[in-house]
């Protein structure tokens, strides 16, 4: 059994990883933010799991997924986030064939 539970973990930072390449991909972020809801990366029997600027839960119609980040000096802030959006969501349906609920962007900052 812990041989299971180990895997899901492992999904699951897999799963937060990838969030974190889509979010970094996106045309004007530049960076992932910490917060005090996403420091340590912890994972609570398959129901959260948090990784620097990611969070996501799982709901019993897909996951809800809460991503933190800043952007560039000069990014239009709406696009960006509707960007990481998309970008997000494709890539977690792709990797883990698991849809996705919903993805809130929060832009910590803007940073030159």
């Amino acid at each position: 059994m812990a041989g299971s539970t180990n895997r899901k973990d492992l999904s699951q930072e897999i799963v937060a990883l990838s969030i974190m390449k889509a979010v970094l991909n996106t045309e004007g972020v530049a960076e992932m933010v910490d917060t005090s809801v996403t420091t340590a990366f912890k994972v609570l029997i398959g129901s959260k799991s948090s990784l620097k600027g990611v969070r996501v839960q799982g709901q019993p119609n897909g996951l809800q997924i809460d991503v933190f980040c800043n952007v560039h000096y000069g990014t239009a802030i709406p696009q960006t986030a509707w960007s990481i959006q998309e970008n997000v969501k494709a890539k977690v349906e792709a990797l883990a064939e698991i849809p996705v609920r919903r993805v809130d962007v929060h832009i910590a900052g803007v940073v030159k």
